[in-house]
C-alpha cells in the first residue's frame, strides 16, 4: 500500500491512498480518499437548526391522528409546504462538510485514478451520503406477501392510532424529508456537487461510511436528492459496535409480529427509501470489503450467534491483551449479507447467495 497526503507531512485532516496490485508492482486497483467532515469546514446550521424532529411535518403528524385526511385538502398542502421549507433550507449552497478545497482534492485524485485505468475510486467518509427518510409504516402492508398483509395492516393501523412517533416516521417518508440533518441529508447541495463529480470523474465510485449506527447500503442516483434516476455510486454504512440505533426504538412497536418482526422493520425502511438496498437495525458489527479488478464485495459481519437469534446481547472482552493478540474477531458473528458491485456498472449492488470474505488468523 503506497500512501501520500496532499496537505503535507503534518496535516492530519485527510489523505489518499493508492492500493497496489503487488503482482505487477504498481498501484492499479483503487484510489482511496479520506477527508475531514467535522473540524475545518462543517457548517453548524444543518445539525443545530434543521432537525426533522423539530419540523412542522412532525407537528402536523402529531396533531392529526386521522391519517385518511393527510392526502386531502387542506392538510395535504400543509404537509407539502412544511416539507418544502425543510428541504429548501437544507439545500443552502453555503452549507458544507468538505468545502471547495477538499472537494477539489478528491476530484483531482479520482480524475487521475480514472485516467490511470484503476477500476475503483473509494471515498472513506465520516458521514453518510445516502438520503434516508424515516420508515414508511403505511406502505409496509403493500411490500409483504399476501399471507401477512391482513395481520400487518392491523398492526400498522394500531401503531398509527396509538403512537405519534409512528405517524411522524410515516410522514417523513411520505413527504420525502430525511431525518438526519447531521449527515449529507442536511447538506444536499454539496451532496449534489460530490455526486456530479463522481459521475464525471470516476470509473466505479464506492463510498464507505458510518455514523448512522445501523447497517445500510444505498445505490446513489444523479443529484443525490431524488431516489431514482441514473445510478452514480454506492454508499455502504457500518452499523458500529456499541452505538444504539433504530432497533431499540422500533423493536417494541412490532413485538406482536413475532419472528417476522425484524423483516417487517427493515422492509418499512425500504418502503420509505427506494435507493436503499440493505438495512439491518437488529445486530451491531462492521462490514468487510474485498476488491478485485472486476468486483467489489461488501459483507456485513454482525455480532450474534446467527441471523435468527434475538437482537445482539452484550459481549464484553475480559482480557483485552488476549483479544488483540488473537488477531481475529473474538465475539460470535455471522454474515448478514454479501453485496457485489460489478466494475463498469456504477451503483450496482447485487446480493449473492453466500459470503466469501475470510479473516486470516
Amino acid at each position: 500500500m503506497e500512501a501520500s497526503s496532499p496537505w503535507g507531512r503534518n496535516h492530519r485532516t485527510g489523505r489518499h491512498l493508492h492500493h497496489a496490485d503487488h503482482r505487477v508492482g504498481r498501484p492499479r486497483l483503487a484510489t482511496i480518499v479520506g477527508l475531514d467532515t467535522r473540524l475545518k469546514v462543517r457548517s453548524k446550521d444543518p445539525t443545530i437548526g434543521l432537525s426533522f424532529w423539530a419540523s412542522d411535518v412532525v407537528v402536523l403528524a402529531t396533531v392529526n391522528k386521522n391519517m385518511s385526511k393527510w392526502m386531502e385538502s387542506p392538510l395535504l398542502g400543509q404537509f407539502k409546504a412544511a416539507a418544502k421549507v425543510l428541504q429548501d433550507a437544507r439545500a443552502n449552497e453555503s452549507f458544507a462538510q468538505l468545502g471547495s478545497d477538499q472537494r477539489q482534492i478528491m476530484e483531482d485524485a479520482f480524475k487521475a485514478s480514472k485516467a490511470a485505468g484503476k477500476p475503483w475510486q473509494i471515498y472513506a467518509a465520516g458521514t453518510m451520503i445516502g438520503p434516508q427518510a424515516t420508515p414508511n409504516f403505511a406502505a409496509l402492508p403493500d411490500v409483504v406477501s399476501a399471507a401477512f398483509k391482513p395481520s400487518l395492516q392491523a398492526i400498522v393501523d394500531g401503531l398509527h392510532n396509538a403512537s405519534s412517533f409512528a405517524r411522524q416516521c410515516t410522514a417523513g417518508a411520505m413527504f420525502a424529508v430525511p431525518w438526519n440533518s447531521d449527515g449529507f441529508d442536511g447538506f444536499s447541495y454539496e451532496r449534489g456537487l460530490i455526486l456530479e463529480s463522481f459521475k464525471q470523474n470516476t470509473n466505479n465510485p464506492i463510498i464507505l461510511g458510518g455514523d448512522l449506527h445501523d447497517g445500510w447500503a444505498w445505490t446513489l442516483f444523479d443529484g443525490g436528492v431524488a431516489q431514482s434516476g441514473t445510478p452514480v455510486a454506492v454508499n455502504l454504512g457500518a452499523p458500529g459496535v456499541t452505538a444504539p440505533g433504530w432497533g431499540r426504538s422500533l423493536s417494541g412497536m412490532f413485538q406482536s409480529a413475532g419472528p417476522n418482526m425484524w423483516d417487517f422493520i427493515h422492509k418499512s425502511f425500504m418502503a420509505g427509501n427506494p435507493g436503499l438496498k440493505y438495512a439491518n437495525t437488529k445486530d451491531k458489527g462492521f462490514f468487510a470489503v474485498k476488491a478485485t479488478k472486476t468486483r467489489h464485495i461488501a459483507e456485513w459481519c454482525l455480532i450474534n450467534d446467527n441471523a435468527s437469534a434475538p437482537a445482539s446481547p452484550s459481549y464484553t472482552t475480559k482480557n483485552y491483551k488476549d483479544a488483540r493478540t488473537a488477531g481475529r474477531v473474538t465475539a460470535p458473528y455471522y454474515c448478514g449479507t454479501s453485496l457485489v458491485t460489478a466494475a463498469g456498472s456504477k451503483g450496482s449492488l447485487a446480493e449473492q447467495a453466500s459470503c466469501e470474505v475470510v479473516f486470516q488468523t
